[in-house]
């Protein structure tokens, strides 16, 4: 259908796959990993983001709130889900506190010291993203479910890693 209607704006996963410098087989790759094991960390965030939404009728208040007044016009486009921002706010905290990959594991690739302890090349690490989002010199009350503090934050690559994406080292 891209093809054939090259006109036509397209988000979709698939279309962008089609329209980037991925080769076939990295494509292949890609729709493999989607399917077969992506999809597991997205319910789980949207499960436990729903959740934490559920216990606190405040946040609840607020996103329906959000929803309403940006989307009750028509039917939502693409670029209006960008705009719902308290809903991202709730994604990312259920994302901190009940991250899909709780640890872990990397192999070191050059010799380092991590927090005063030597590490070996070759050596394997284990990182705990749901220890690094609790901690209380990055998120004030960190055991609290807080949408809002992401309105006011913006965490680097070592501090917020739900899906265990800081750069392989």
């Amino acid at each position: 259908e891209v093809q054939e209607h090259p006109e036509v704006p397209r988000h979709d996963c698939l279309s962008r796959m089609v329209q980037s410098d991925l080769t076939p087989l990295e494509m292949r790759d890609e729709l493999v990993t989607l399917m077969f094991a992506g999809h597991d960390g997205i319910a789980l965030a949207l499960t436990y983001s729903s959740y934490l939404t559920s216990l606190h009728p405040e946040v609840e208040h607020r996103l329906r709130d959000d929803s309403r007044r940006l989307l009750s016009k028509s039917d939502p486009t693409y670029d209006q889900l960008s705009q719902l921002q308290f809903s991202e706010c709730v994604f990312r905290e259920g994302l901190r506190l009940f991250t899909p990959e709780p640890n872990f594991g990397r192999r070191v690739l050059k010799d380092d010291v991590i927090c005063g302890m030597p590490v070996k090349a070759g050596a394997s690490v284990i990182i705990s993203p749901w220890t690094m989002h609790r901690r209380a010199d990055m998120y004030e009350d960190p055991y609290a479910f807080k949408p809002e503090r992401w309105e006011k934050i913006s965490p680097g690559s070592y501090e917020y890693f739900p899906f265990a994406c800081p750069p392989r080292v």
